[in-house]
């Protein structure tokens, strides 16, 4: 059984693979925080690049540090695990091993909790730079719309196509323990145990309140290794997020509704956007035609010449 909670400390949870070009940095922005009472737990997913002796170093920097070895590569899902399972603080921020915090960010997080009781996920602005040269690319909330509500964060649609996406970067995320911690992540999936673990959280508590601080409290690293950059890994990406809500609507009907309308959605934009591979676009027409029903796929066919007349013009 999990031991109490501990009052006003924050839990830094890391998660590293192969950042042995970054994992100091990001430790180094999360020491130099202005709120002091932290335990930050690291967790290495059997690094291969030097990233271990690196944290060895790094384990001797702070007591307020632990590092969380793994013997073989078990997977994201295993690897954050370890840490949820150590968890003592109040809050729970979590962060990448290749982002970087705002010196406030903690602070200013946590004194919004503290503001507003019925907030259980807090997440912030952030700005992503180029890892490279260091330049600014642009913040967040420029390119997307940042979600006010849980509900829109994880069942966001947009048939008409005139909303920019929302988007908010995991990095940026504080929660409260006893919300985010009821429940881990499934090592079933690689790339989208973020969202399942999410919906069954959002579905065990649906009265909780989300929201996004306007100000841009961290740095989001853009680089060749980022986890869902590759083309292969955007597609596992993109069948792990249909799987993740069918498992979520299965475990808590309660959602199932919104869980099945997401989904045509999501159907939707990719077979419209032809996010999907080429191969598989008449496999996922069919299910979007099965799903969403003749209407819905009508309105694809219309969106599909619309937008093609546009780009003859």
């Amino acid at each position: 059984m999990r031991t109490p909670f501990i009052d006003g400390l924050v839990t830094i949870h890391v998660t590293t693979y192969n950042h042995a070009g970054f994992i100091e940095d990001c430790v180094k922005s999360i020491l130099a925080q202005s709120y002091r009472n932290l335990e930050v737990l690291i967790c290495d997913d059997a690094s291969t690049d030097g990233n271990v002796d690196k944290l060895r170093a790094i384990e001797t920097w702070d007591s307020r540090v632990k590092v969380l070895y793994s013997e073989r590569n078990g997977g994201m899902s295993r690897n954050v695990n370890k840490g949820l399972r150590e968890a003592r603080g109040e809050y729970i921020a979590v962060i990448s091993g290749d982002d970087l915090m705002d010196p406030l960010k903690i602070e200013k997080q946590v004194a919004f909790f503290r503001q507003h009781p019925a907030v259980v996920l807090c997440y912030h602005d952030m700005v992503a730079f180029d890892h490279e040269s260091g330049d600014e690319l642009y913040r967040v909330s420029e390119r997307y719309r940042t979600p006010e509500t849980v509900e829109e964060n994880l069942f966001f649609t947009n048939w008409f196509l005139k909303k920019k996406p929302v988007r908010a970067i995991p990095s940026s995320l504080m929660a409260r323990s006893a919300y985010f911690l009821r429940h881990e992540y499934d090592v079933r999936l690689s790339y989208s145990n973020e969202v399942l673990h999410a919906l069954l959280n959002y579905a065990a508590e649906p009265s909780g309140k989300q929201v996004v601080l306007n100000e841009a409290l961290g740095r989001y690293r853009f680089h060749s290794g980022n986890a869902h950059q590759s083309a292969d890994n955007r597609k596992k990406d993109l069948e792990e997020n249909y799987l993740a809500y069918t498992l979520a609507s299965i475990q808590y009907p309660s959602i199932g509704a919104r869980c099945k309308d997401y989904l045509n959605y999501y159907l939707f934009s990719h077979l419209l956007f032809k996010w999907f591979a080429p191969e598989s676009i008449p496999g996922f027409e069919r299910l979007f035609r099965l799903q969403a029903g003749r209407m819905k796929f009508l309105y694809y066919r219309f969106c599909q010449a619309y937008l093609k007349a546009r780009k003859s013009i």
